[in-house]
């Protein structure tokens, strides 16, 4: 029997990271810990790597989806950043430029071998300057498959 304690549905003890029902995707947990719906409010310089979210729960090669809502204030571009260890590599999502709000997403491959380390909102380059920017809900969540159900779909 599937319950949800708050933070995750928990299948047989065990915390899992989707739902199906009836072919559709009705929970996704989010697969890094710290993030919140409120604003968080950073002032940083260098890249504006905000505090780094870690990742928790299972998780492993495959697709997976990143968005954050940014309001940039700082007259620079803002973005977010994935780090995947293993070939140690980063990756970022479109920018939301200098002055502008928006909701940043983008799909991104782990591959065999390789973890998910850490995921932040920051600056698209390094900046000597100081500036002060605000995100929420920044989340990294499994893609569902292109076809439902996926084995890794079915709850017993």
């Amino acid at each position: 029997m599937s319950t949800i304690n708050g933070r995750a549905c928990v299948v047989n003890g065990k915390p899992v990271d989707k739902v199906f029902s009836n072919g559709r995707q009705v929970y996704g947990r989010n697969l890094v810990t710290g993030t919140s719906n409120e604003l968080i409010t950073m002032t940083i310089s260098g890249w504006g790597n905000s505090r780094t979210y870690k990742p928790n729960g299972t998780y492993g090669a495959g697709k997976y989806y990143a968005s954050a809502y940014i309001e940039n204030t700082t007259p620079v571009d803002m973005t977010i950043w994935i780090r995947v260890d293993g070939s140690g590599y980063n990756i970022k999502s479109d920018i939301i430029p200098a002055g502008q709000n928006g909701v940043v997403s983008f799909t991104f491959d782990i591959l065999e071998g390789d973890s998910l380390y850490g995921i932040w909102v920051g600056f698209s380059k390094s900046q000597t300057e100081s500036y002060t920017y605000n995100y929420k809900e920044m989340m990294v969540t499994r893609t569902p498959s292109p076809w439902t159900p996926a084995p890794e779909d079915i709850l017993n």
